[in-house]
């Protein structure tokens, strides 16, 4: 009688589907949103195929995390920034912050301006206020099981990448042409939006 053979596997290591075939409307939002805000911080990059993973990890120093909710929608949006990218970052601006600060700062920033462009498409998400988690830290608090999408973008200082829950991706979007509740420059994050009556 044989022994049945059992595969191990390393639960550190995600398990990564091939690029994702079709890009979705969020696909675009979530990665225009990236690219954007980047620019505006002059920092180059290039968004490469979106790619769908079970139990992503990501090898961070530090990464942004932040809840989000809506109806049908929920999970985090995580945001890893290269260390090298921040010493750029440091070097051209002078910034007075610390990596985890910056990384903060623009895990709000792209959470935000999702969500805003999402608002267009008459998808209203709740968002709770964004944590900064070590690597480690952020290996035991992410689901080994939960199912992203993960948003890579190259940089000459190492890749930059945001991953959110599969469900966002999966949002269905009905456009409105009502005039947007926020600027694209309001960081309106933590509040319901309620139009003036």
């Amino acid at each position: 009688m044989t022994r049945p053979v059992i595969s191990r596997v390393n639960i550190s290591e995600p398990s990564e589907r091939p690029a994702l075939t079709q890009t979705t409307p969020v696909d675009v939002i979530i990665q225009s949103s990236t690219v954007e805000l980047m620019r505006s911080h002059r920092v180059s990059v290039a968004p490469r195929p979106p790619a769908g993973v079970v139990g992503y990890v990501p090898e961070a120093v530090v990464a942004g995390v932040v809840n989000f909710h809506g109806p049908d929608i929920g999970g985090s949006l995580t945001l890893v920034v290269p260390v090298a990218v921040y010493d750029l970052m440091l070097m051209r601006h002078g910034l007075n912050t610390t990596h985890a600060e910056w990384v903060y700062e623009l895990t709000n920033q792209v959470m935000a301006q999702i969500k805003n462009r999402l608002i267009q498409f008459q998808v209203k998400l709740r968002t709770h206020v964004p944590v900064v988690l070590s690597g480690a830290v952020l290996e035991r608090h992410k689901r080994r099981t939960a199912d992203e999408v993960v948003y890579r973008f190259g940089t000459l200082r190492g890749e930059i990448t945001v991953a959110v829950d599969a469900s966002l991706s999966r949002a269905i979007l009905q456009y409105s042409n009502d005039s947007l509740l926020v600027r694209g420059s309001d960081l309106l994050l933590f509040d319901d939006l309620v139009k003036d009556e």
